[in-house]
Formats: C-alpha cells, sequence, structure tokens
C-alpha cells in the first residue's frame, strides 16, 4: 500500500439527499471575497495616500511642520503623523546622547543649543517608513538681575516680582 494524500473539494460537498452544501459553498467564496477587498483596500490606501509616512514637530504657534526653533529647557512635541505605519512600532531617535522613544507622539527637552536630526521608523499594515525632522535650539539668554534693596520689587508691565535676595 503506498502513501497517497487526498484533497477534498468542499465545494463539491452534498448533504444526505445529494445536493450542493450551499452553506459550505456560501462561506467559502465569503472568505475569499473578504481576502480579495481587505487586499485591494490595501493596495488603494497606499497608492492614493492614505498611508503616509510625514513625521512633524508641533511648533511654539501650534502650527505642525517637519522643522522648528525652540530654546533650550522648552518641551518640544512630536507627532508620529504617519497613518498606516505605526500599527506595530514606533521609534523616535531624538540625536541627543541616544536618547530615543517608543511613543508615537512623543515629547522632548534639549538642554543644549545645537542643531538636532530628529530621525523617525514606523512600521505597520501599510508597511515600513523613515522620516526626519530638523530641530534648531538657541541658547537661553543669561539675565542677571540684581536686587538692589531687601524689599519687595516690581517692574512695570512685567510679571517678574523678585520679595528674597539670594547671594
Amino acid at each position: 500500500m503506498t502513501n497517497q494524500v487526498t484533497f477534498t473539494d468542499f465545494l463539491k460537498l452534498t448533504k444526505n439527499n445529494n445536493q450542493p452544501n450551499n452553506s459550505m459553498r456560501k462561506m467559502m467564496s465569503k472568505d475569499v471575497l473578504t481576502k480579495f477587498v481587505f487586499s485591494m483596500m490595501l493596495i488603494f490606501t497606499s497608492i492614493f495616500g492614505y498611508a503616509q509616512c510625514t513625521p512633524v514637530v508641533v511648533n511654539n504657534n501650534g502650527i505642525e511642520a517637519n522643522n522648528g526653533v525652540f530654546c533650550e529647557g522648552e518641551i518640544i512635541t512630536f507627532k508620529a503623523n504617519s497613518t498606516g505605519f505605526t500599527d506595530m512600532s514606533v521609534l523616535w531617535d531624538f540625536d541627543f546622547a541616544g536618547n530615543i522613544s517608543a511613543a508615537e507622539n512623543p515629547t522632548f527637552i534639549y538642554p543644549t543649543a545645537g542643531t538636532y536630526n530628529v530621525t523617525f521608523a514606523g512600521t505597520g499594515l501599510a508597511g515600513s517608513c523613515t522620516g526626519a525632522v530638523t530641530i534648531v535650539v538657541k541658547p537661553s539668554p543669561n539675565i542677571r538681575i540684581r536686587l538692589t534693596n531687601s524689599d519687595t520689587q516690581c517692574f512695570k508691565n512685567n510679571i517678574w516680582l523678585f520679595t528674597t535676595c539670594y547671594n
């Protein structure tokens, strides 16, 4: 006796009265149709712009852009803005002392002035993508204020108020 592999054609299975099993036929055709429709949706969304890889930084005025200018110590918000590429994994590299984040929309504070090339990598149903955002961090001004007396000092049209002197 030889080993034989046999395949069953589920669309030809019959009920007790030798009639075709329509429920099996419908189920198999729905499964094939569902896979086809899902595949076509993925192709169309990739081609027609649904899947976009455009990481951004949120500037001080709330506008999202691929670059920004900030001050030392300022909280900077980044957004993946990459629909279709963030479903499985996200990685931001802030180009500063090995700092990275796996958050989709992280924040970061640069303690020193400089120009930083922040990179983004995402993986999702639309595939993998990489992008970059350029950040310019300006130095904070070196302000020296001298307390002239130990009483409270207020400056006109300003929010500064000094009540204690530290040497």
